[in-house]
């Protein structure tokens, strides 16, 4: 009789103790689907507020502005998910590893003709005010006033052209270059421009031209000179942004009241030209693997 009630008491234990167990078992695949979930959710959540950001630019119509807004933020995107001092100095590949499933590019189109940077310069009239110099005679003696060399580099009152920094990516690595705003954007470099050369229209044509769709990032199937080009002139344009209009003065002050004698100049980027532009938003594209954004294309409207 004692060996029935202990042989009892040991497979009631064994059973209690598989209960246990498995209840154990249940409670930890429990949280561990629970915390699944949250993971999911989270990560949901995530690329819901992800992309919400890029598809406010999805619009019909909008101002040039928005448009560099979408850049800015694309850059700036682009920038988080690179490893080892995306935005570094060195010249060397920046980064072995990337985060190329979150990158988006920004594809953009002109329509309307090539960007422009605005120069004007201003003369006092006899009553003392300011006024726009209008076009230029051929006299020898214009020529002379106005063969200052505003975009001169290094040097007392002209123009500062800014450095453009600029990031291209090939094969999964990440290259940085730097030229000169001038070197980019205009058509001569713009090393020898004067005030007379340019101000009959007061604005210098770019090489940022219609019907050439423009790149944030380069394909590494393509990433070309010339890609890496259009890259470098998306650059400049998000850098000179908030470059303020620069004002230059005559250093030597004239003492006639006449055009033939600029008293300042001012000069204006392309960016300027591009924020007042309207676009229309073309193209939303998706990585196939995560869902997210990785490419907006917007076109100027006529």
């Amino acid at each position: 009789m004692e060996n029935t009630s202990y042989a009892l008491y040991i497979v009631a234990s064994f059973l209690v103790g598989i209960i246990i167990l498995s209840l154990l078992v249940f409670g930890w695949r429990r949280i561990g689907t629970l915390e699944n979930a949250q993971d999911e959710t989270v990560a949901v959540k995530n690329k819901a507020e992800f992309n919400a950001e890029y598809l406010a630019y999805e619009k019909s119509l909008m101002y040039g502005t928005d448009v560099l807004s979408c850049l800015n933020k694309a850059q700036n995107n682009n920038q988080k998910y690179v490893y080892n001092n995306y935005y570094g100095t060195e010249t060397e590949t920046l980064g072995k590893e990337t985060r190329e499933e979150f990158f988006i590019d920004v594809a953009v189109t002109l329509k309307s003709g090539p960007l422009c940077d605005d120069v004007k310069a201003y003369y006092k009239d006899k009553t003392g005010k300011y006024q726009r110099v209008i076009g230029l005679g051929s006299s020898k003696d214009v020529k002379d006033n106005y063969n200052d060399n505003v975009f001169q580099e290094n040097a007392k009152n002209h123009f500062d052209i800014p450095t453009i920094y600029y990031y291209y990516f090939r094969s999964g690595k990440v290259y940085q270059d730097s030229q000169k705003y001038s070197d980019i954007m205009w058509k001569d470099k713009g090393r020898n421009k004067t005030l007379y050369t340019i101000l009959n229209t007061g604005k210098i044509e770019t090489t940022f031209k219609s019907g050439i769709e423009y790149h944030l990032l380069t394909n590494e199937d393509t990433s070309s000179v010339s890609s890496i080009d259009e890259t470098a002139k998306l650059a400049a344009l998000i850098t000179t942004v908030s470059l303020k209009n620069q004002t230059i003065v005559n250093s030597t002050q004239p003492t006639t009241f006449t055009k033939d004698d600029w008293w300042y100049c001012t000069w204006t980027s392309a960016a300027s030209d591009f924020k007042s532009r309207k676009f229309k938003c073309t193209g939303v594209g998706y990585n196939q693997d995560n869902g997210y954004i990785n490419k907006l294309s917007f076109e100027e409207i006529n």
